[in-house]
């Protein structure tokens, strides 16, 4: 990303995709917490339907991708009829890469305890 934006902006979307899932859970007492997951649902079909070949950012199992195997990891994958089609690989920078594996780890420990 900081090949494409200020580091400010950077470290801006860092703090609100980590402060979104505690906004999310203080939403699901009245029930809009549905509504994003819904609508991200909703695009993912619309593009196998449509065969659209669009991109999409999407869980799933990494083999090798970014350096990891094994886990299921948010990252943007082409999606058209047959689903995922190939998972677009980002250039990360470092601090990105380390973050990331940092993050890998963190979902194989969480899925580990489960």
């Amino acid at each position: 990303l900081s090949d494409y934006l200020p580091q400010e902006e950077v470290d801006s979307l860092i703090r609100r995709t980590v402060e979104r899932g505690q906004e999310i859970v203080s939403l699901l007492n009245n029930g809009s917490a549905s509504v994003a997951p819904a609508a991200a649902i909703s695009e993912i079909i619309r593009a196998i339907v449509r065969d659209q070949s669009c991109v999409i950012g999407v869980s799933t199992m990494l083999a090798g991708e970014y350096g990891v195997n094994g886990v299921c990891a948010g990252v943007p994958c082409l999606i058209n009829k047959n689903g995922i089609a190939r998972i677009i690989q980002l250039d990360l920078n470092a601090l990105e890469q380390e973050r990331f594996q940092a993050s890998c780890a963190s979902i194989r420990s969480l899925a580990n305890f489960l």
